[in-house]
């Protein structure tokens, strides 16, 4: 095998080219096929095109611009460690639950009703539902029913509303007519609902309603006009 040894090679015109290697210019080194080094010393700058970085675990730069990037974390660097999306910029999830951060609401499902739920049964009736597919099994529910309309039809009488899954119960609302006669009461009642469902499995979620003292007839909703059961997923990290 042959050997040069040279302190100093020179062009002879701007460029010195080695076959299978590269060119050496006054303006840097333009190499072909695979460059392999422990480390970096200094900066290094200009775009990295056609091909990829591979087996770099930390990589600190101002600006990466990439088609498909494949990125376990990513860390804030400076001032306050945040990552900044500039204006007329947005981060995109393509699939509904691509994105999600603790506390966020990861979905909404809602159905509706014309019917009304009257009943002065001691036992809950139902009166309508909506299902939704949980995407984690640790997540909160927020549970809406916008009822059209709420009536208590007796003086001295409590009327008790919850949701059921099917198996479990929220906590009920208890609402008291203190008049002698019919009653308009609160239209909107929420629950913040703790319970665990298995993520990918259909719940059903129900309102129900009962006469809670034996003393009169509770009718929630409205025949004609539209009433709102809304269910809303909140995602926890733990």
């Amino acid at each position: 095998m042959s050997k040069i040894v040279a302190d100093n090679i020179s062009p002879r015109g701007s460029d010195v080219t080695i076959a299978g290697v590269g060119t050496f210019s006054s303006s840097g080194v333009n190499l072909t096929g695979v460059v392999t080094a422990t480390s970096f010393v200094g900066n290094v700058t200009g775009n990295v095109t056609g091909g990829s970085l591979t087996g770099i675990s930390t990589i600190g730069v101002t600006t990466i611009t990439a088609t498909n990037a494949n990125i376990t974390q990513l860390t804030g660097v400076g001032a306050g460690t945040s990552i900044q999306i500039p204006s007329g910029s947005a981060i995109v999830g393509l699939d509904p639950g691509s994105i999600v951060a603790p506390g966020m609401i990861v979905q909404t499902v809602a159905n509706t009703t014309t019917s009304e739920l009257s009943t002065s049964d001691s036992s809950y009736q139902d009166w309508f539902s909506v299902t939704m597919t949980p995407r984690y099994s640790n997540s909160d529910k927020i549970i809406t029913v916008y009822a059209i309309r709420n009536v208590l039809t007796s003086g001295g009488f409590e009327a008790n509303y919850r949701i059921s899954d099917g198996t479990n119960t929220t906590d009920r609302w208890r609402l008291y007519n203190g008049d002698a006669a019919n009653t308009y009461k609160s239209n909107n009642m929420s629950w913040y609902w703790e319970q665990s469902h298995t993520a990918g499995v259909a719940v059903t979620f129900t309102a129900q309603a009962r006469d809670g003292n034996a003393s009169g007839t509770v009718i929630w909703g409205d025949f004609g006009s539209t009433s709102y059961l809304v269910v809303q997923e909140i995602y926890r990290d733990s």
